[in-house]
């Protein structure tokens, strides 16, 4: 079943890393990366906390909720501009990535998101 805590310490988790992941400055928004470690490792230290399949549990939903925003990225990409270009089509195999890379594809998804609908800076425009 779903474990709540182990939920919210992922949601807090996620938050600090998508924050840092839409941040300006080169060298603040290097603290992404403490948030993926942190997810990582609480997701590898959460089964002997809270048991095995809680936390299988928990971290294959987050896994979907990941993949779901992230092929939702993908496809908006796509139809926004991707076709025009001869880009493929979006595979729903990105679901079976985020089964396990979710603490990466969350926060890049966001930014990406971000930056398409002109809240966030560009990558490119951040670095000059």
């Amino acid at each position: 079943m779903l474990h709540g805590p182990l939920f919210m310490v992922y949601a807090v988790l996620l938050c600090w890393t998508v924050f840092f992941a839409c941040v300006v400055s080169a060298r603040v928004r290097g603290l992404r990366n403490v948030g993926i470690a942190a997810l990582v490792i609480v997701g590898l230290a959460a089964p002997f906390f809270v048991g095995f399949v809680d936390a299988v549990i928990t971290w294959l939903a987050m896994g979907v909720g990941g993949g779901l925003l992230y092929f939702g990225w993908e496809l908006w990409s796509y139809y926004s501009e991707g076709r025009r270009i001869g880009e493929p089509f979006p595979r729903l195999r990105v679901l079976l990535h985020a089964l396990v890379l979710w603490p990466i594809m969350i926060p890049e998804a966001v930014e990406y998101f971000g930056a398409a609908l002109g809240i966030l800076k560009t990558r490119i425009e951040r670095q000059e």
